[in-house]
């Protein structure tokens, strides 16, 4: 498609509305207004994507930046994880996993637990906004009616769809924590709570 000289703007809005479409042939939705538009609130760029030069040499830039490198050198797959999704985390929760991974760095259940606490506190905001956007709660309430029947397919492409028709931020963002959750629920790893 990109050959024919379609613009980036017109090829979302061609994948937007092959979801809308599929969608509707998977789900009973009873209002469309929502889902036709195709406004779906951005939500801001992601940390450190800015090009201003005063920015790039933040003490939260350089913050951020020491995390990654942080990162890239564990071999644990949980610590990977967990510090993928501090890009996505306000500045002054970064610098404080900064401040507190600086002081636990031989100690590597220390630092999983600052990096759990510091991303509880951040998903577990009353006044953050879903990742899921609540625009959509007619198709996820479809979702939920297909998963009661038994159609566990149909429920995961609608799924699938409706995560497509979500902006690319939230989706990275939903992916990353999704991966963290996964890792993190493996019998092996550590137990953030007493059963």
């Amino acid at each position: 498609l990109i050959n024919l000289g379609l613009s980036q703007e017109c090829l979302c809005e061609v994948w937007h509305q092959q979801a809308v479409s599929r969608l509707l042939q998977l789900i009973e939705l009873p209002l469309l207004e929502d889902l036709l538009d195709g406004e779906v609130a951005s939500r801001p760029p992601l940390h450190g994507s800015s090009s201003d030069p005063e920015l790039l040499y933040s003490p939260n830039y350089l913050d951020r930046e020491v995390l990654k490198a942080f990162g890239e050198a564990q071999a644990d797959e949980w610590m990977t994880g967990a510090l993928d999704c501090l890009e996505f985390l306000p500045d002054d929760l970064v610098v404080e996993v900064s401040r507190g991974l600086s002081s636990c760095t031989h100690d590597l259940l220390q630092c999983k637990k600052l990096l759990y606490q510091v991303l509880v506190k951040h998903y577990g905001q009353i006044q953050k906004p879903p990742l899921l956007n609540n625009c959509f709660f007619d198709i996820y309430s479809g979702i939920s009616e297909l998963l009661v029947n038994g159609k566990m397919e149909r429920a995961l492409e609608a799924l699938q769809l409706s995560v497509k028709l979500q902006d690319s931020r939230s989706r990275e963002e939903l992916r990353r924590l999704l991966r963290f959750m996964v890792t993190a629920a493996k019998p092996q790893e550590m137990k953030v709570h007493k059963e």
